[in-house]
This record gives structure tokens, sequence and C-alpha cells, in this order.
């Protein structure tokens, strides 16, 4: 006769199709490289985006200033 034991495990093999069970330790060092390198990635389109900006609007301020003191 089957206990209630035998039977739930029978039951939570089926369910999950005897699938690997892992933790959320294993997931920790991907997710904390995907954080860094997702931080390092914006940091630096931001930072080109600015340094770009800069360039092209370098020479725009000085014509105004130069006319203002005349």
């Amino acid at each position: 006769m089957a206990t209630h034991h035998d039977t739930h495990q029978g039951t939570h093999a089926g369910t999950h199709g005897g699938a690997h069970h892992h933790s959320i330790r294993d997931d920790r060092v991907p997710a904390f490289v995907g954080l860094v390198g997702g931080a390092i990635f914006i940091f630096g389109v931001l930072f080109g985006v600015v340094h770009w900006t800069n360039g092209r609007f370098a020479g725009h301020g000085e014509g105004a200033k130069a006319e203002a003191t005349k």
C-alpha cells in the first residue's frame, strides 16, 4: 500500500519532469556580471554622446560672446 510520502514523491517528480533544480545562488555570478557589464556599456555610450555633443557645439558660444563685447 502506498503511503502519502510515496504518492507525493511520484506526483512531484511527474509534474517537473525530473528537471534539474537549481538555486538562486547559481544565478548570482551571471547576474552580477550582467549588471556590471551593462553599467559599463551605458556609461560608455553616455560618455561618447556627451563627448560628441561637446565637440559639435564647441565653437557656437564663442561667436556670440565676441559680438556682445563689441
